[in-house]
């Protein structure tokens, strides 16, 4: 039986495939990314790993007029 563990929305035991539903309290965000964690269904402990997906946003400042203080 293959169990999808990897890149999943909630932690998935890679042993019986057991889904945590509140996955979010086992890290915080100080954590180093993973933990040790045993199995809430069939006892077996498992590495848990965070991964994150980090993207930036910008957009403009509305300036009326030119805030330089060093003209080139």
């Amino acid at each position: 039986m293959d169990i999808d563990h990897e890149y999943t929305q909630e932690l998935v035991c890679p042993w019986c495939g057991y889904v945590f539903e509140t996955s979010h309290e086992y890290f915080t965000y100080s954590s180093e990314g993973a933990a040790n964690l045993e199995c809430e269904n069939c006892n077996e402990s498992f590495i848990a790993e965070m991964n994150t997906h980090v993207t930036y946003s910008t957009r403009k400042l509305e300036i009326k007029e030119p805030q330089c203080t060093n003209p080139k």
